[in-house]
């Protein structure tokens, strides 16, 4: 009888120690997995700082490449719905119709990046003209071809002018 006894105490105090010992499994795991997070959260910041950054212009244009590779390959998936029998083939015209407008619709906007450059050169353009304009008012000022007035009417033209040009584009 104390042979059962003694048993019963050591099978308890093994059953305790190992729901101890599990729970230290548990607060050892949760304090990795707490320092692996630390660890990845420091390695992405870093990898933030560090890497250069895409333009706006850029990451437009991946988007975008994105989508019509993304309506793309649902045009494909409805082609093959359309040749099976799981659906109706009315509904799935009618979607792949939708999705060949959007895929239309979107290598129809203008590049973005073509834009910009296009953009830039028209700035770049407008503001030599401009350059180019007050040379030959302050030319014509020098040879005496015209007056003090008539040259600081022209340049104040050719200011209104390059700040309506600024607010058109």
């Amino acid at each position: 009888m104390l042979d059962q006894i003694m048993d019963t105490l050591r099978h308890a105090a093994d059953h305790d120690s190992s729901g101890h010992a599990v729970s230290q499994i548990r607060g050892r795991v949760r304090a990795l997995q707490c320092r692996t997070q630390a660890l990845t959260r420091r390695i992405i910041s870093k990898i933030q700082r560090t890497t250069p950054l895409l333009s706006e212009d850029e990451v437009t244009e991946r988007v975008r490449a994105l989508q019509v590779e993304a309506i793309e390959h649902v045009i494909n998936r409805l082609y093959d719905e359309i040749r099976g029998t799981r659906y109706s083939t009315e509904h799935c015209s009618l979607l792949l119709l939708d999705y060949r407008r959007a895929e239309a619709t979107l290598r129809a906007r203008p590049n973005v990046g073509a834009g910009a450059a296009a953009f830039t050169m028209a700035d770049d353009v407008k503001r030599e003209s401009y350059s180019i304009e007050m040379g030959i008012i302050q030319d014509m000022f020098e040879a005496s071809d015209i007056t003090r007035a008539q040259a600081r009417a022209l340049r104040r033209n050719v200011y209104v002018m390059s700040v309506d040009a600024d607010a058109s584009l």
